[in-house]
């Protein structure tokens, strides 16, 4: 029994799922756009044509997949890649569908009839899943966001309350494009034999748009490897808030902004640090207090250093998935504020390894904010909470869950 992986992008948590089946004996192929490894001339070229898209290649590394089993269709992929840092978001939004689409077509022309299954993504493959039932192969359908339905009510409700955020960019979310895109998408939710998801709050999203739950594996993500075995006491004067990720509407930053304002914090009592990209309207950017320390993108591994010196990572999302930044976090012994609109409350005792609120809402942020200023010893047992959390469900953990979950549907069939 072997299937595939499709996946346009080499996420971390698509080389743990490339890796879970690898480790099993159950891979046959992978198929990618772009990889950076030893053994692929192409990534070593690149490298050499391009110095500046170099932190992009490594992003993409993954030495640890034996490369006879790499198939790639890079073109397409690159000049995405190049579009969006040099053109605006409706020539790039243009590139990166054309690019979905005849990935998707090409990995539908490699599919044979002695796979057993196969592994895709969401919109990357409608023609890999109408090939894989002609051919009697079973599809595992990997849905990385909530449901477009859930998504489009909280951007839409969001633009109700702030306008500013009617940018071009936004406009992208709901145009016909979208439209026909989320149709898409629906038509291959209702063909996939199981859909993976990574947290019960896609998971409620996907069943509040329709989708049988007996159909729906949530398997979490894995945490990082942890380095640290315990959170010392020591006095801690000043508190280093960190929110890590694009600075954007779904991610609540501009919640985060308002909050931080009102509460007057002074420089000794608080820091927060944002790193990511800043995607927010420039209405949001006004008077901003000093003690605000902007950091733009950073290599993971600098971020990683970022958690270990902050305090607490304040992540008041109103759309995620999962939320990686959370287990990334965790696994350093910091807790974390987020939302319910995420993995947190998967991951996360409220009020033993963190602090879970409602999304959109400014009031209890800033009460979780100055619960942790007037809780500083508390913070450190919550730290070790989160430690240990971290370390119950490393990488291993979720390659195991993964394989176990698809090989015990298979054997319904």
């Amino acid at each position: 029994m072997k299937g595939i992986v499709s996946n346009p992008n080499i996420a971390p948590h698509v080389k743990e799922s490339v890796l879970a089946y690898q480790e099993n004996h159950l891979l046959a192929n992978f198929y990618t756009t772009f990889i950076e490894h030893s053994k692929y001339p192409l990534s070593r070229v690149l490298s050499f044509i391009f110095p500046n898209l170099i932190k992009e290649f490594k992003r993409r590394s993954f030495e640890e997949l034996s490369y006879h089993l790499v198939k790639t269709k890079p073109c397409q992929e690159l000049l995405r890649v190049a579009a969006a840092r040099k053109l605006n978001p409706i020539i790039t939004d243009k590139i990166w569908e054309r690019n979905e689409l005849s990935f998707d077509r090409w990995v539908a022309s490699k599919l044979k009839e002695d796979l057993s299954f196969v592994h895709v993504t969401e919109h990357a493959a409608l023609a890999t899943i109408k090939k894989a039932k002609n051919i009697n192969i079973k599809i595992f359908y990997e849905q990385p966001s909530i449901h477009h339905q859930e998504f489009t009510k909280i951007i839409n409700n969001q633009l109700i309350k702030y306008p500013a955020f009617d940018t071009e960019a936004i406009k992208l979310l709901n145009n016909s494009d979208s439209f026909r895109r989320n149709q898409r998408r629906d038509e291959e939710l209702s063909l996939a034999d199981f859909i993976i998801c990574n947290s019960t709050f896609t998971k409620n999203s996907l069943i509040n748009a329709g989708i049988k739950e007996t159909n729906i594996l949530t398997i979490p993500l894995g945490f990082p490897e942890v380095k640290i075995k315990t959170i010392k006491p020591k006095k801690v004067d000043q508190l280093i808030f960190i929110s890590a990720g694009n600075l954007s509407l779904g991610k609540g930053s501009h919640i985060l902004l308002q909050a931080w304002q009102d509460l007057s914090l002074l420089p000794d009592q608080a820091e927060l640090w944002l790193i990511g990209k800043n995607n927010l309207p420039a209405a949001f950017m006004h008077e901003l207090p000093q003690n605000i320390k902007f950091f733009g993108n950073i290599p993971r591994n600098e971020l990683m250093e970022m958690y270990t010196k902050a305090h607490i990572l304040v992540h008041p999302t109103l759309a995620d998935g999962f939320g990686m930044v959370i287990s990334e976090a965790m696994s350093c012994g910091i807790p974390v504020i987020t939302t319910h609109n995420s993995a947190g409350p998967d991951i996360i005792i409220h009020e033993k390894s963190g602090l879970l609120i409602n999304a959109d809402d400014k009031l209890a942020l800033k009460n979780s904010i100055l619960w942790c200023l007037q809780h500083k010893t508390e913070l450190i047992e919550m730290g070790n909470q989160a430690l240990k959390t971290a370390a119950a469900y490393p990488w291993a953990a979720y390659r195991k869950n993964l394989v176990s979950q698809v090989q015990n549907s298979l054997k319904f069939f």
